[in-house]
């Protein structure tokens, strides 16, 4: 310290011992003489605070002599405040010794020297002028109207500064109190996960506005000074005075009423209203010295149960109930199938045919039977070989021929099991293929035009690998006078005409929930042809036969019984029911096609239409009935199983939803004993729409939080820079994560306010839909790289990851692979009773998932939000729906859009000029990280080319693409919305950037999860780099007895706007 102009600097009192340009500790101890009070030790304290983004509670003791000593670390500085009787009782000095590392208040009284320190709180060095060489001045002198500097101690003063212009006594005084929104009613929220109350603002603590009254003694001025280092650690910025004024109102005032009779009496803290101001309020304690002193050490030394202190368990249940769904209602669903119906047909109708020959005479022309089956091609081909046995032995002169192609993707698969062998077997080269369809235009029908193409896709991936074609040598064809499905052309070297193939394919009908649309789902049939004589008999496939049950007759049972349940009318603003289960057993085609993740499953294609139609039926059924669409009706859990030969059966389990009635919980007294660290006794006020009721809780040990344990983050969160803690449980009671990574923390207690002043925070969420499964893992890795190759990073700037944002969609979707391994089970999407809960933030909820990004927007203030997010890694495709994916979203998801993409939510540029620039570098960065890694490129090109082919070029509305398509990067327009969930339309005064990243994830493994943790990872990254280059300054704001730290909102990215990541230091 060169002069007293660093007291409050890292050349002073404070120190940066991590080195990322931030103060994160203090550096100073405390000697007092014995048995004086002096108040203006607690605004000095909160002083010190402010100038750090972490601490330990000051080192304070007491000495009858003081002067002589000794500071208790090696290189800390040594403050010592006592009183020498020959100075004038008006009259305070603090002096620097810099060879001791000592600094010594020494005043003529305690008033005097309370004064020095709130006038030092408060303006020093604002108080100075600019002219002035503060690193020169080694004594301040403090009387009763004046202060003076000196650059020698002995000297003359070089300076005079007035104390009645900056109006130290009547800061507040008849003033009425400004900007206090929402009073403080419950003493839990003294200290919070955000840190210590701020009277309802979204801040970052910059207005901290408390005051202290009634402290008569040595020990209660230590222990409020050391609450009031605290405090001011937690804020960015605090009015003084906290101590000393008659008239002060303050937002809270710790009013202090001990009973000097009776010591060791005990001691009850509790909030009452200031009778001065309608939204202020007196936290009083009252009795026993030391049971006062007691509280107020716990206040300073408070840290939220959440995050692994005690303070505030008490409003938390001894023993968390287990929430209990009662069976409502269970079903059981089964038939005879579509093969043994089929099987029976063929037979009856060979029969008809032999008798006809017997009648008629021969049977000149061959016998050509087709069917269409949803089973395996193993159980077909067998049938195909069953049917040719019957009509030879019945026939036997015959020259019949047999063909059962499958119900499901009949196109695609009649191309992969037909056609293609019939053009290997020619031993001929395939130079060309043309593939005509029909155009899809039934009647109103919720298919695409191309349906038919979307029904054949990959099938020039398949040709690609099968022919060593190159997909420019296929073509696809819409022609509207086709008078088949299809029609497959191939050509061979020097244009030779290989063949003609045709295929005409059944569909049947099927009503949906809007009871308006209807799909034209393809099904099963048989067809027999000889001569002029055909007939055809469609067959509903075994998933109609259970669609047509689902639909149109268990669904409006189940809804009259849940309705007629209900003490009210229904309006969709809780879940209907908790869940409906079904389980379903069905033998039907199941093949992976090694092209990426692309598979023919039709059962896939059920638990899909199962799990959405279910959505839309009482989102639509919400909107007849009320007007407003039931969006949350419950978790819809469909556990379909594939089992070759088997006849189809369905069970259906449903539970009922009950909500505990939601209570209000306030803390308003808590009971200390003298010599005892904690409350012994809490009295909470609950309340609910019906009642209050007040319980006095006992609290015979309030235990810490654990450590959580997370398993595979379990290694990283022994690392120093790295906190994870609990902020809620999800609905079903699992716990749901943070982990938070700063430079390396140094002391016991943190600011993440602070910590958000000197360096922008990035909140990055992963996990919030379960299936989409690569962020996950992404973000555990960015974390390690972090810590381990890139900690210069976190110089520049906080990280913040939900790592497993839906821990309940987690564990449905751990249970659904276990039968379907690759599928995309859209069923653990959302919350344990199937709600979107993103649509909840903000609001009273009982779903902790909804709780969790307010809790720490709140926390940190962060600039940037990252959600990352996937999409489907294979065909969505629901034939119960339109073929395509779901009509609740306006565009279609059928296919992989591209490897990934990213998504910025744009507000008008003209009013958010900073926000545009911001956007606009961090897609150009996200560009050029992906270009960095050329295979992960040339994938991302090849999807979005498919995309193209097979969506773009057909309906371009449906299937939209930015105008840049080498990397796609869409714009969604944002308003400024207070009430919205969206972070930057909520707060765009603090939110910089709000991204959404997708990669082609759904339930992949292997090869396919690597490159998709990758992706996110290189866009992550480049997010992390422009926000690390940018300018951070923060600035100092002197008010009239306001002290505030800021740095610029929203944070400047890009745009020239770089400068060295040090100038965050003040």
């Amino acid at each position: 310290m060169r002069g007293l102009g660093d007291i409050f600097t890292t050349k002073g009192l404070v120190a940066d011992r991590n080195n990322d340009g931030v103060a994160d500790s203090l550096s100073v101890s405390f000697c007092f003489q014995t048995g004086i009070v002096v108040e203006g030790f607690i605004d000095f304290c909160a002083r010190l605070g402010l100038e750090t983004s972490e601490l330990d509670l000051p080192s304070i003791h007491f000495e009858d002599s003081p002067m002589v000593a000794s500071s208790t670390k090696s290189g800390e500085w040594l403050c010592t405040v006592c009183i020498e009787p020959s100075c004038d009782v008006d009259d305070a000095s603090c002096t620097l010794d810099r060879g001791n590392n000592r600094i010594a208040f020494v005043g003529g009284s305690e008033e005097s020297l309370s004064r020095l320190l709130r006038w030092m709180a408060a303006y020093w060095t604002d108080a100075v002028p600019a002219t002035t060489s503060l690193g020169d001045i080694e004594r301040i002198r403090c009387s009763l109207h004046e202060v003076q500097l000196y650059v020698c101690a002995d000297a003359s003063p070089v300076y005079q500064i007035a104390i009645a212009q900056y109006g130290l006594m009547s800061s507040h005084e008849g003033s009425p109190i400004v900007e206090r929104p929402t009073p403080l009613d419950s003493l839990a929220e003294l200290w919070t996960t955000a840190g210590f109350y701020q009277a309802g603002r979204t801040d970052l603590t910059s207005r901290t506005d408390v005051f202290f009254t009634g402290i008569h003694t040595a020990e209660a001025v230590m222990s409020a000074a050391r609450f009031a280092a605290r405090i001011g650690l937690a804020s960015t910025g605090i009015l003084f005075p906290l101590t000393g004024e008659a008239n002060r109102i303050a937002e809270l005032t710790f009013s202090l009423h001990m009973n000097g009779e009776a010591p060791l009496a005990s001691g009850v803290v509790e909030v009452i209203p200031d009778p001065k101001e309608k939204t202020a309020r007196v936290i009083q304690l009252s009795g026993g010295g030391q049971a006062i002193v007691a509280a107020l050490d716990y206040f300073g030394t408070a840290t939220s149960h959440r995050l692994g202190g005690t303070f505030g368990a008490w409003e938390v249940s001894d023993e968390p109930k287990e929430k209990e769904f009662p069976l409502f209602i269970e079903k059981t669903w089964k038939d005879q199938g579509e093969r043994n119906e089929i099987e029976q047909l063929f037979h009856e109708q060979l029969i008809a045919i032999v008798s006809q020959k017997e009648t008629d005479g021969c049977l000149s022309s061959p016998l050509a039977v087709t069917a269409f089956l949803s089973e395996p091609k193993e159980i077909r081909r067998a049938l195909e070989r069953c049917w040719k046995s019957a009509i030879t032995e019945l026939l036997p002169d015959n020259d019949s021929t047999v063909h059962i192609h499958s119900a499901f993707k009949p196109g695609l698969c009649w191309i992969k099991e037909t056609i293609l062998p019939s053009l290997v077997r020619t031993g001929e080269r395939v130079e060309r293929i043309l593939i005509s369809f029909q155009r899809e235009e039934r009647e109103g029908g919720m298919e695409l035009s191309h349906r038919w193409l979307q029904e054949l896709y990959p099938v020039d991936q398949l040709l690609e690998k099968e022919l060593g074609l190159s997909l420019s040598q296929v073509s696809f064809v819409m022609d509207e006078n086709l008078p088949y499905t299809y029609q497959v052309e191939a050509w061979g070297v020097g244009l030779e005409h290989l063949g003609t193939w045709n295929l005409d394919v059944p569909v049947s009908t099927v009503p949906y929930a809007d009871e308006q649309s209807r799909a034209y789902p393809t099904t099963s049939g048989l067809f027999f042809s000889y001569g002029t004589t055909k007939e055809q008999f469609l067959v509903p496939t075994d998933r109609e036969r259970f669609w047509q049950f689902y639909t149109q007759q268990f669904l409006p049972e189940l809804t009259e019984g849940l309705l007629c349940k209900q003490n009210e009318p229904y309006h969709g603003n809780i879940p209907l029911f908790h869940s409906i289960e079904v389980t379903v057993t069905m033998s039907e085609q199941e093949e992976r096609l090694d092209i990426d993740e692309e598979t023919i499953s039709s059962l896939e294609a059920l638990h899909e239409d199962i799990y959405f139609y279910t959505l839309d039926y009482y989102a639509y059924l919400g909107e007849r009935k009320t007007g407003v669409a039931w969006n949350s009706p419950g978790a819809v859990r469909p556990f379909v199983k594939v089992k070759p030969g088997s006849s189809p059966v369905a069970t259906i389990r449903v539970k009922e939803y009950k909500e505990e009635p939601a209570f209000s919980i306030k803390t308003t007294h808590l009971y200390f004993e003298a010599e005892q660290s904690a409350p012994v006794k809490a009295r909470i006020q609950r309340t609910n729409e019906k009642s209050t009721s007040i319980e006095e809780r006992k609290l015979p040990n309030l235990h810490r939080n654990h450590h959580p344990d997370m398993c595979e983050w379990a290694e990283l969160a022994t690392h120093p820079s790295v906190h994870i803690w609990e902020v809620e449980k999800s609905f079903e009671g699992r716990p749901i994560f943070a982990v938070e990574v700063t430079a390396p923390q140094i002391s016991t207690y943190v600011s993440t306010h602070k910590l958000s002043l000197y360096k922008p925070t990035i909140l990055l969420e992963t996990g919030h839909h379960p299936n989409e499964v690569s962020s996950m893992p992404a973000a555990r890795e960015l974390v390690a790289e972090l810590i381990t190759e890139k900690m210069d990073l976190l110089t520049r700037f906080n990280l913040i990851v939900i790592p497993f944002a839906n821990p309940d969609g987690v564990a449905l979707h751990q249970e659904l692979v276990k039968d379907n391994p690759f599928w995309k089970h859209h069923a653990a999407r959302y919350n344990a009773v199937g709600l979107e809960y993103t649509n909840h933030r903000f609001q009273p909820s009982v779903f902790g998932e909804s709780r969790v990004v307010p809790q720490l927007f709140y926390r940190w203030l962060p600039d940037v939000i990252i959600d990352d997010h996937g999409i489907p890694s294979h065909e969505w495709t629901q034939p119960f729906a339109g073929y395509n994916s779901p009509p609740r979203f306006p565009v279609s998801y059928w296919l992989p859009i591209s490897l990934f993409y990213g998504i910025g939510r744009e507000m008008e540029r003209s009013d958010y000029p900073h926000h545009a620039v911001a956007l606009d570098t961090v897609q150009k960065a996200a560009e050029e990280g992906l270009r960095h890694h050329p295979r992960l490129w040339n994938k991302n090109k090849r999807f979005i080319e498919r995309y193209i082919r097979y969506g773009h070029n057909w309906e371009p509305a449906i299937f939209p693409l930015p105008t840049d398509q080498d990397f796609l990067f869409y714009r969604w327009p944002t308003k400024p919305n207070r009430t919205s969930p969206s972070l930057l339309s909520r707060f765009p005064e603090w939110v910089t950037l709000d991204l959404i990243t997708e990669a082609a994830d759904e339930t992949v493994a292997g090869g396919a999860l690597r490159d998709c943790i990758e992706t996110h990872k290189v866009f992550n990254r480049a997010v992390m780099e422009c926000v690390a280059s940018s300018p951070r300054r923060v600035s100092r704001q002197y008010r009239q007895d306001h002290i505030r730290l800021t740095r610029m909102r929203p944070m400047r990215i890009g745009g020239g706007n770089y400068e060295d990541h040090f100038s965050n230091r003040v």
